[in-house]
């Protein structure tokens, strides 16, 4: 079939559209918003906004990817056929779903280099699987409110422990120990009532359970080798439930990966999701990873990391780091939102002025190139919202040089004529260098509100001569 090719009038600097205008990729849909938005048929689908965040199926994404559907779903395919599924089902219950017949949901964890598997939904027996190869130990730990190992499995001395964090035997309990039925082959118990005839029931490592109150029951689909819990089944229903009935305000049901180590240093991994497909020759393929890293081990000011990779041109790679004070964008990764951004925006105004051999406090011009002995309307311009001045840039041609220079911003609300001629915050810089730019921090958290007339004022010892300007604004742009 022939491809649709664009004509002139469906490209523009902003916008890229179809014939008809009702799908379009569209840049600053309104003067200086900083945002892509994606159309089609006459609807926004996703959009990108100024802070980062991503939108599908919302103008106004809350998190670098927010999606805003009726049952929201990400689906993962491979040559057309559906392999795995995120989402939220009618009844608000998160589901990880692998839909490849006899395949499995794999956690995994890098313990100081060595990948180890620790936790197995095997698809293929099925059952749940906690350490399945030899390579693989994991310790499996449960807390209670008052007992950091209410139940342990300690994998390297094959030992399991009930209130303990060293088990003595192969099963320690430190407490009392009810049960209406014990078994065993008589030989090593001692003081222990009969409780009925009957043989261990399932296979070899699959685990027991009380099937209808007077036997033992098993299945394949839940088996424990000494290396691992295997959960599997064969259902594209949840296999791997968590669940609280708690109707507290805190957080719950609550999934921990934890790696308690003993000499813990920058860059460890601490936890890692895989996300296992096949690719078309049949070869298994981890094709997502979420990983949890240390970035600053040092104690009362650590810092972590939440790393995403993807598998990108058949090699694993990282392509999002989210970090303690910031989100990065790795290795060619593009963002793209669907909404609005919202947060805190920079913004970048320029002034130039020549006062020659003059000397004493100049306000700046706010357009063209007259500099103001005080307040005027030339000098000053309206805040669009609440916000500060971060840092002003000057530069100056004068030789000798400005001296000691005080830079100041000043404010004044809505209705006054001009902005008050007392500084709101000031700072000082000696500019010993001609023709070479200073930077002027400012501390303040909140200068100004929306709708305040803002100016900024320039006072050296020596004279001011050609003088550039830039000025760093931050504005409050949440509400």
């Amino acid at each position: 079939m022939p491809r649709a090719k664009l004509n002139p009038n469906q490209v523009n600097e902003d916008t890229l559209q179809d014939s008809d205008n009702d799908t379009k990729v569209e840049v600053e849909a309104s003067a200086d918003e900083d945002k892509i938005r994606l159309s089609t048929g006459g609807s926004e689908r996703m959009i990108i906004d100024n802070a980062g965040l991503v939108g599908i199926g919302t103008s106004s994404p809350t998190e670098i990817l927010t999606i805003n559907a009726t049952e929201p779903t990400i689906l993962f395919k491979e040559g057309g056929t559906d392999m795995a599924t995120i989402g939220v089902n009618s009844s608000d219950n998160i589901l990880i779903e692998n839909k490849t017949m006899n395949k499995h949901i794999v956690f995994k964890v890098n313990d100081q280099g060595v990948v180890r598997e620790g936790l197995r939904l095997d698809g293929a027996v099925p059952e749940v699987v906690v350490n399945q190869t030899s390579d693989s130990l994991v310790d499996f730990r449960v807390e209670s409110d008052s007992n950091t190992h209410m139940l342990f499995v300690d994998g390297a001395n094959d030992k399991v422990g009930i209130k303990t964090s060293s088990p003595s035997h192969t099963f320690t309990v430190v407490g009392d120990l009810s049960a209406s039925v014990l078994y065993g082959d008589g030989s090593n118990l001692t003081g222990i009532g009969g409780g009925g005839g009957g043989s261990p029931a399932g296979a070899d490592t699959q685990i027991q359970f009380n099937d209808g109150g007077s036997s033992f029951g098993a299945s394949a689909n839940l088996t424990w080798d000494d290396t691992t819990l295997t959960i599997g089944g064969s259902s594209t229903d949840s296999i791997l439930k968590i669940q609280t009935t708690d109707d507290g305000s805190s957080a719950g049901p609550v999934f921990e990966l934890a790696r308690l180590s003993a000499s813990p240093a920058d860059s460890d991994y601490l936890g890692q999701i895989k996300f296992i497909g096949k690719n078309d020759g049949n070869g298994v393929t981890t094709y997502a990873k979420i990983t949890g890293k240390i970035s600053d081990a040092s104690a009362n000011s650590e810092d972590g990391i939440v790393e995403f990779s993807n598998i990108k041109n058949g090699s694993q790679t990282v392509t999002a780091r989210l970090r303690s004070d910031s989100l990065q964008l790795l290795n060619g990764t593009n963002l793209s939102v669907d909404g609005s951004i919202t947060g805190r925006m920079m913004h970048m105004t320029h002034h130039r002025y020549n006062d020659g051999n003059g000397t004493g406090k100049e306000y700046i011009p706010w357009a063209g190139t007259s500099e103001q002995p005080s307040p005027s309307w030339i000098t000053q311009g309206v805040a669009p919202y609440s916000g500060r001045l971060a840092k002003v840039w000057v530069r100056s041609s004068k030789s000798p040089t400005m001296g000691t220079t005080t830079v100041g911003v000043h404010t004044g609300v809505d209705g006054d004529t001009v902005v008050s001629s007392t500084a709101a915050e000031s700072q000082v810089i000696n500019m010993t260098n001609v023709n070479t730019g200073y930077v002027f921090n400012f501390t303040g958290t909140n200068h100004f509100a929306a709708g305040d007339i803002i100016a900024v004022s320039i006072d050296p010892t020596g004279a001011h001569g050609n003088v550039n300007v830039t000025c760093v604004w931050e504005y409050d742009i949440t509400t």
